[in-house]
């Protein structure tokens, strides 16, 4: 599944292509535990988790650069099915590195975190409604 970053308006749309991902260790959106330690039983507990997506920028442009935050959501066009984000801040990163023959220059960065209970929506693509 190849996927790709998008922004709206609104969480119900029309989204608009933004980034294409760059998988952090095999995963469009990266996911990792919180953990500490629980002084009643000394054993290791998540508490929350830090959701982590980047995306090389395709297009920038002043809808997208206009606003301090976005509705974004990763979304897999080959099977239809997506991951929602909710309305997030984002930060821009700019390089000018060469990369396996590609020269990057910007990459969108979204990073925030979950409770517990939410795990499943962030890590399970849906079918948009």
């Amino acid at each position: 599944m190849k996927g790709r970053l998008e922004f709206a308006a609104a969480d119900a749309g029309p989204y608009i292509p933004c980034g294409d991902l760059r998988p952090q260790k095999g995963q469009d959106v990266k996911i990792t535990a919180i953990k500490k330690i629980n002084p009643r039983t000394g054993q290791t507990e998540v508490t929350a988790y830090k959701v982590e997506v980047a995306a090389a920028a395709l297009v920038l442009n002043a809808a997208h650069l206009g606003a301090l935050q976005h509705y974004f959501r990763v979304f897999y066009p080959s099977d239809n099915k997506e991951v929602k984000l909710g309305l997030r801040p984002y930060s821009m990163s700019h390089s000018g590195q060469l990369q396996r023959n590609v020269y990057t220059l910007d990459t969108i960065n979204i990073s925030f975190y979950i409770p517990v209970a939410s795990y499943g929506t962030y890590a399970t693509p849906t079918t948009p409604a």
